[in-house]
């Protein structure tokens, strides 16, 4: 499972992390098309240049433990 999860920085404001609220997803192609939801979110809802924008899809450790047990 993944969780979406953005790092954005926005002229004259601090970065900011954002985690997803709807995931996590099965696949990491769910969560990569989750992610260009949330920028676009992101963008209309801030309204300012953005100076940087990185994100990731988290595994869910939890997952990564029964995958190996």
């Amino acid at each position: 499972m993944y969780t979406a999860m953005i790092l954005a920085c926005f002229a004259g404001q601090p970065c900011m992390e954002f985690t997803d609220t709807r995931g996590p997803y099965i696949t990491k192609e769910e969560c990569e098309v989750r992610v260009e939801e949330m920028v676009v979110g992101l963008v209309d809802a801030y309204r300012v240049p953005v100076i940087h924008m990185q994100y990731k899809c988290k595994q869910d450790e939890e997952e990564i433990n029964k995958i190996g047990a």
